[in-house]
């Protein structure tokens, strides 16, 4: 990465962290109930209010008075499709950004159909991981190529999340293993995302940077941890103490030129080129 764009996605970061917690945005989450008290912790901790449900029926009200909305699929049996579709029609109509986390639609046909129903929405993002990505990707075609013929960014976790909107693309090496082992750590950092949407305006800088946050207090949370039940905890103190000098201490943030990579996914043999029409 040249040294002009890694000066910008340091600066992308450390403005998008000032915003959040001198705006902070209001973010509603659907979410089940076993990831709420994480995902509300983490944004508290960074800065935004969070408000929750549990369905989308309970949702509708909040719509028109927060600033974002994080939509998880993981509530679709309490929901129905039919609701979580009229709750981000109505983000639309105002102009509130939500974001996707399209959970276990590789193990569910019915979470698969209501997850490609609600990207006709158009997100800002989707957040997903390799299994879930690949249940919603047509055949021959590359993670950047989904994005841009779908006009969204896809934040794809993994040991290296991949942050694409078929333009441009960020490679994020921030992160510590002891994330995987934190309940419902997944659907805070989809709602981080959620929160950057409102104080960045372009989806792929929100979620690059949302993530590359939330990474960054990983890594120093494990440093002080001694298992899952302490990093927990010690990931929301360091969300509430990082600073803009552990970002550029920290930041490993690669920026790639879609026209010169292969933009392969994981687990697929052959993939479509960005070029392609």
């Amino acid at each position: 990465m040249s040294v002009s764009r890694k000066v910008s996605v340091l600066l992308e970061t450390a403005c998008v962290l000032q915003r959040l917690r001198t705006i902070r945005p209001r973010v509603h989450c659907i979410t089940g109930a076993l990831t709420q008290s994480a995902t509300s912790g983490i944004l508290r901790a960074l800065g935004p209010v969070p408000s929750m449900s549990t369905s989308a029926s309970d949702a509708s009200a909040f719509v028109e008075v927060v600033d974002a909305l994080f939509v998880d699929l993981d509530v679709l049996d309490e929901s129905g499709i039919d609701a979580l579709d009229d709750v981000v029609k109505a983000a639309n109509q105002i102009r509130v950004p939500w974001v996707l986390d399209p959970s276990m639609t590789d193990r569910s046909p019915a979470q698969r159909d209501a997850a490609l129903r609600l990207l006709e929405r158009r997100p800002s993002v989707v957040r997903v991981n390799v299994t879930e990505l690949l249940a919603l990707l047509p055949e021959k075609q590359s993670i950047a190529g989904f994005a841009r013929d779908r006009d969204i960014t896809v934040a794809l976790s993994g040991v290296v999340d991949t942050v694409s909107d078929g333009r441009r693309q960020f490679m994020l090496e921030n992160g510590h293993e002891m994330m995987g082992l934190t309940t419902g750590l997944g659907a805070a950092m989809t709602a981080v995302i959620a929160a950057a949407c409102v104080v960045e305006r372009a989806p792929l800088v929100a979620a690059a940077t949302g993530l590359s946050l939330v990474n960054i207090a990983g890594e120093i949370a494990a440093g002080q941890a001694h298992g899952p039940k302490s990093f927990s905890i010690a990931i929301l103190d360091a969300l509430h103490a990082v600073s803009e000098r552990d970002v550029k201490r920290r930041i490993k943030a690669n920026e790639e030129c879609l026209k010169a990579v292969d933009l392969a996914v994981p687990g697929r043999e052959t993939t479509r080129e960005l070029t392609a029409t």
